[in-house]
């Protein structure tokens, strides 16, 4: 089998085998769940997928709508992971990128990180599609991203336990990529910490850059105090760029991220940002 083609079926099998335990621990859940109380959706994040009041979001009247938009969701959702999977054979493509002098074992740590991060993406990213779908596909999809999170969760701190935190030189650039992606997604603030050190190590011994590590330490500081303190983290509201959340102070944060070797300032970062991603207007 080429090479290609051998990385995309191993991609390609933690992620289906993650969908379904997902939608079995989501079906668990179901058969103890007759109505929401709440009409609000909350988006799914780590803040809200941490919290069990939080969970479910939306009013659904009975289980068998339940489980008729679950079964039409679930049949949606598997064409489009298979796509955007398909989707990822360009950037197979680059070996560079994610075949490197290691072994096995390595290689397929390195492509179950990439399916764990695709897959957080996608549903993600079909919360965001539903925007006009009903109450309960859209309960259903932020319950499924909320399982997969608290999956990866798990999967990240054993990984973190055993191996130390995801670098580059272990896991491959996308592969290490994909792996700090879950970091800021981590849902255990009690466990966070651990994460913590294992980051400052792999800091210390420069296995870590300092642009990577300065986007760690704003996630880790907002987990703790809900402000980031480099200004990696922003937005696009009303036709412009914020930070988001609040910067604490942008001179404090040109220190730090002089030091890390940034190369911009906050504000110039932020104005980048804006060019790129944010309608402004004349």
């Amino acid at each position: 089998m080429p090479l290609v083609l051998l990385l995309l079926f191993l991609l390609q099998l933690p992620a289906e085998r993650l969908i379904l335990e997902i939608e079995d621990s989501v079906s668990q859940e179901i058969d103890n769940l007759t109505k929401f109380e709440s009409k609000e959706i909350i988006e799914p994040n780590a803040n809200s997928c941490a919290s069990p009041a939080n969970v479910y979001w939306a009013s659904i009247h009975n289980q068998s709508s339940l489980r008729l938009s679950q079964v039409k969701f679930r049949g949606r959702l598997r064409g489009e992971l298979k796509t955007q999977l398909s989707g990822l054979q360009a950037d197979i493509n680059s070996e560079d990128k994610l075949v490197f002098e290691s072994g096995p074992a390595e290689k397929a740590i390195s492509s179950e990180f990439l399916a764990r991060a695709n897959l957080d993406q996608l549903l993600s990213f079909n919360f965001h599609s539903l925007s006009n779908g009903t109450i309960t596909e859209r309960a259903i999809a932020a319950r499924l991203y909320c399982k997969l999170m608290e999956n990866n969760r798990d999967y990240l701190y054993d990984y973190v336990a055993k191996n130390g935190y995801p670098v580059t030189a272990d896991l491959g650039e996308n592969g290490a990529e994909a792996g700090r992606l879950l970091v800021k997604h981590f849902t255990d603030k009690e466990r966070f910490s651990e994460i913590k050190i294992a980051a400052d190590r792999a800091y210390a011994e420069s296995n870590l850059s300092g642009v990577d590590y300065g986007s760690f330490l704003d996630f880790a500081h907002q987990m703790k105090h809900g402000t980031q303190i480099l200004g990696t983290y922003r937005t696009c509201r009303d036709g412009g760029p914020i930070y988001y959340p609040a910067l604490e102070s942008e001179q404090e944060a040109d220190k730090l991220r002089a030091q890390l070797g940034f190369g911009r300032t906050a504000a110039e970062a932020l104005r980048a940002y804006g060019a790129k991603f944010c309608e402004t207007s004349e």
